[in-house]
C-alpha cells in the first residue's frame, strides 16, 4: 500500500520472494504517501530483502508477521516516519537481519513469541521522541552487536520468556528500561544511563547472567 489512503496485504506461504537490492515499504514507501495501511505475512518459504520499512508514511500503519519460513533482511526500521505506527511479530520460523530499528521516528513495537531472531544490531527508540517497545516472550534471540534501549527517547524492553543473548557487545540502556520477569538473558556488559539520560534495569524473575 503505497498510494495515499490505500490498503494492501501480501501473504507468502511458500516459494521465494527476493528483493536483495531493493526496498519494500509496508504501509507507505513513497514521499507522497499518507494514510496507508499495509501488511506482509510469511508462513513459509524464503524472503530476502535489502531494506524493509514497516510503517513508512505519514499517518500510516504497517505490520510484518513472520510465522514460519526464513526471512532475511539487511535493514528493518519499524515505524520509520514521525506519525507512523509499525508492528513486527515473530511467531515462528527465523529472521536474520543486519539491523532492526524499532521506533526510530514513529510508534513502533516488536514482539517475539517463538522462532529464531539473529540480528547484528537491535535498537528501540534510539532517536527523536518516539515511543518503542520490544517484548521477548519466547524463542531464541541473539544480538551480535549493540542492543540500544532509549538513547534519547523512552524505549522499553519486556522479557517474559525465551532466550536473549547480547554477549557480542555492550547493551546500552539510556532513556529506557529493561524488565526481566522470566526467561534467560545473557549479556557481556550492560551500561545503564548514558548521554545524560536515566535508565532502568529491573530483574524480577528468570535468569540473568552479565
Amino acid at each position: 500500500a503505497k498510494d495515499s489512503g490505500a490498503t494492501g496485504s501480501v501473504w507468502v506461504t511458500g516459494g521465494e520472494l527476493v528483493a536483495s537490492n531493493g526496498f519494500i515499504g509496508i504501509g507507505g514507501g513513497l514521499i507522497t504517501s499518507s494514510n496507508c495501511v499495509g501488511s506482509l505475512t510469511q508462513s513459509n518459504g524464503l524472503i530476502i530483502i535489502n531494506q524493509e520499512a514497516v510503517g513508512d508514511a505519514d499517518n500510516s500503519a504497517g505490520t510484518l508477521t513472520i510465522a514460519g519460513g526464513t526471512h532475511i533482511v539487511n535493514i528493518c526500521p519499524v515505524a520509520n516516519v514521525t506519525s507512523s505506527t509499525g508492528a513486527l511479530w515473530l511467531k515462528g520460523g527465523s529472521m536474520n537481519a543486519t539491523a532492526v530499528d524499532v521506533a526510530p521516528r514513529g510508534d513502533g513495537q516488536m514482539t517475539v513469541s517463538n522462532g529464531t531472531l539473529l540480528t547484528g544490531y537491535l535498537t528501540v527508540s534510539e532517536n527523536f521522541s518516539s515511543p518503542g517497545t520490544i517484548t521477548v516472550a519466547g524463542g531464541t534471540n541473539t544480538v551480535l552487536g549493540q542492543l540500544i534501549v532509549g538513547a534519547t527517547a523512552t524505549g522499553t524492553v519486556w522479557m517474559t520468556g525465551g532466550q536473549l543473548t547480547t554477549t557480542g557487545a555492550v547493551a546500552y540502556v539510556g532513556a529506557g528500561r529493561i524488565t526481566v520477569s522470566n526467561g534467560t538473558w545473557r549479556a557481556s556488559d550492560v551500561l545503564v544511563g548514558f548521554f545524560g539520560e536515566a535508565g532502568t534495569v529491573t530483574l524480577v524473575g528468570g535468569t540473568t547472567a552479565i
